[in-house]
């Protein structure tokens, strides 16, 4: 038996079903609220970037790129979000990036550092790495 088996198996002998709902929508509302303020794979997580003020599927595109690059065996990944880089980024004074956050199948998350050049012409990213 496999933990989530066993997880789902104690979850419907102790719990009514109308509670299941309410405590899955917890933990998916969570899981969602749980990226910005934190740190993934070394990078502050922002407030949700503002794609009227960038092309987010570009950076996206890019920062998946990377992650590939990085990872290339990872599970798949499910979702991603862009967000601004949070502001307890060490020995910086000011953000430099966005963070691309993913969520994996396996339900881990990975996040890459996505922005412009100095020049302001070239996206590029950076990878703190897990």
């Amino acid at each position: 038996m496999t933990a989530r088996s066993l997880g789902r198996s104690l979850v419907r002998s102790t719990v009514k079903p109308g509670v299941q709902v309410v405590l899955v929508a917890l933990v998916l509302v969570g899981c969602a609220a749980n990226a910005s303020g934190g740190v993934i794979d070394g990078w502050p997580v922002g407030p949700r970037a503002d794609c009227s003020k960038l092309d987010c599927g570009a950076y996206i595109r890019a920062a998946n790129g990377a992650l590939q690059r990085r990872d290339p065996d990872r599970p798949s990944v499910v979702d991603v979000t862009l967000y601004a880089e949070g502001d307890s980024a060490p020995l910086r004074t000011t953000p430099c990036c966005s963070v691309a956050v993913f969520t994996l199948a396996n339900g881990s998350v990975k996040a890459i550092g996505v922005g412009k050049n100095i020049l302001g012409d070239i996206i590029v990213t950076q990878d703190f790495g897990p």
